[in-house]
């Protein structure tokens, strides 16, 4: 369902696997699990940040890098950009909203029908288009997220 479609950018993908990243660590290791089972699209630009962030970091190997991208492409879509997307993107630079990569990212997300972007870039939320931006790490998250973040219980 599209009104429940998120994302996760390179910023959650790496403290997935970054067990020195403390509570960021756990919330967004809890965040992909959560995304196996939600309806999470992956952008092209996530993907490949977080490869070469953890690889110039040397958080993970080369392969090992290689292969949990080759698994989160295989489980997850895969949202790339498009000339459309680049135009629309074009319009948040000029506007002076966001920086081009990101910019790409939101326009791809929201061409794919995608209303939450879960990402670190800001200290809370915001909204750039349709694309709702929130700080899972962030203090006083909205509703949207408690589907995301709920500890699992028994009656499940």
């Amino acid at each position: 369902m599209a009104a429940d479609r998120f994302s996760l950018d390179a910023g959650i993908l790496f403290c997935a696997i970054d067990r020195a990243a403390g509570e960021k660590h756990r919330i967004a290791a809890r965040l992909v699990t959560k995304a196996l089972d939600g309806d999470c699209i992956l952008s092209l630009q996530a993907v490949t940040e977080f490869f070469a962030a953890v690889t110039r970091k040397e958080k993970m190997a080369l392969s090992d890098a290689a292969q949990l991208v080759r698994d989160w492409i295989s489980i997850f879509p895969v949202v790339s950009p498009t000339a459309t997307t680049l135009d629309a993107a074009l319009a948040l630079v000029t506007a002076g909203r966001a920086e081009l990569a990101q910019a790409t990212q939101i326009a791809c997300l929201e061409a794919n029908e995608c209303h939450l972007l879960l990402s670190e870039d800001f200290d809370g939320k915001a909204r750039m288009g349709q694309v709702e931006i929130v700080n899972p790490f962030a203090r006083d998250l909205p509703a949207p997220l408690a589907f995301l973040l709920a500890e699992p219980n028994d009656d499940d």
